[in-house]
């Protein structure tokens, strides 16, 4: 599992889903997931995804950053 995949946009190999990583979970008996939260359109966010880790992509090269 890489931590430092949060906050890059992946894309769920299988479904073609894209979104960025915002949380990733670890099971004793399985594959991590990695939650991908698509962008907003039109105002109206999109529902998050729980995607396994074999099936998830990189697709951005920077992480998306908040600045306060």
């Amino acid at each position: 599992m890489d931590m430092d995949k949060l906050g890059f946009k992946a894309k769920d190999k299988v479904t073609g889903f894209e979104g960025t990583i915002t949380a990733i979970t670890r099971y004793l008996f399985a594959s991590s997931r990695y939650c991908l939260e698509p962008e907003a359109k039109d105002g109206e966010f999109g529902e998050p995804q729980w995607i396994d880790e074999e099936r998830i992509e990189v697709v951005g090269s920077q992480p998306f950053v908040v600045r306060a």
